[in-house]
């Protein structure tokens, strides 16, 4: 199906259900983008990221930043609650992982 839509500059989200090497792969050939969840369902990425990432999604831990590393939050407010978004990302695992399309740009 997505062969059939064209990518380019297009950014694909989805959760661990469309976190597959051959979904990447169209991705990546049809020149598009995307930020997918990663879970148990693919076992061995999620054990090389929790590796990688461990005590960052640790709040009260400090982990060792490299260069590679990276950092941001946003808050915000509405509906009687404070929210907080925040994304960790590094490019130490860009050659060491065989996922179609793992990358920052």
């Amino acid at each position: 199906m997505l062969k059939l839509i064209p990518l380019k500059g297009t950014l694909i989200t989805g959760d661990a259900a469309f976190t597959q090497r051959d979904l990447c792969e169209a991705v990546v050939q049809g020149r598009g983008d995307s930020f997918l969840t990663v879970k148990d369902n693919q076992p061995t990425l999620e054990a090389d990221l929790r590796a990688a990432f461990g005590p960052a999604f640790l709040p009260w831990e400090r982990r060792r930043r490299s260069a590679e590393d990276g950092q941001t939050e946003t808050r915000g407010k509405g509906y009687g609650r404070i929210e907080v978004r925040r994304i960790v990302t590094t490019t130490r695992l860009t050659e060491y992982l065989d996922w179609p399309g793992v990358q920052q740009d």
